[in-house]
């Protein structure tokens, strides 16, 4: 465990050494798009980079969606 903790550490700290001087939209996206570019150019030698981006989950308010009038028809 210690040394997973050690990694990750070095990761973090290699991140800040070599910050990307692109501009990204102020949103998680960006921000998790920001970190994986400063740690492409730490040159920490990772070949996969991944990120989370949340659900799309189309069922979400979906039954007060089909009960409210259409069109202003009621």
């Amino acid at each position: 465990m210690a040394e997973t903790l050690s990694s990750a550490e070095y990761i973090y700290e290699q991140s800040k050494l070599h910050p990307s001087s692109t501009q990204y939209p102020a949103s998680e996206l960006g921000k998790s798009f920001q970190t994986i570019a400063s740690l492409i150019l730490s040159d920490i030698n990772t070949k996969v980079y991944y990120l989370s981006l949340g659900s799309f989950d189309t069922h979400v308010n979906q039954q007060a969606q089909q009960t409210a009038p259409v069109c202003g028809n009621e």
